[in-house]
């Protein structure tokens, strides 16, 4: 499964890449590797996402890491909840705010 992310690979890839490994025990995982199908489950799931919010400060629902549940995927929701560190003008779900 390809996934093109809209911004440049970060440290949040590589981060959360070694997140899934260390979860599922297996250094093969790759970025667009499938979390489920590679021993994944909904506890190490839910183990992830409290590493992430750990880490980065940010809730990711449940539900849109199954949507994408690759460390690609991942990756992708942590760089829309993360607000810009310019100006902070970013919504939790990504979108930007308007200026009035």
């Amino acid at each position: 499964m390809d996934i093109d992310l809209p911004f440049e690979p970060s440290s949040h890839l590589e981060e959360i890449l070694r997140l899934v490994r260390e979860l599922l025990g297996r250094d093969d995982v790759g970025y667009e590797d499938d979390f489920m199908a590679h021993g994944g489950n909904s506890l190490k799931a839910a183990r992830l996402l409290w590493h992430v919010q750990d880490s980065y400060g940010v809730e990711v629902p449940m539900r849109e890491f199954f949507d994408r549940p690759t460390a690609a995927g991942l990756a992708y929701a942590v760089e829309r909840f993360v607000p810009h560190e310019a100006d902070g003008s970013q919504h939790h779900d990504g979108s930007m705010k308007e200026d009035a």
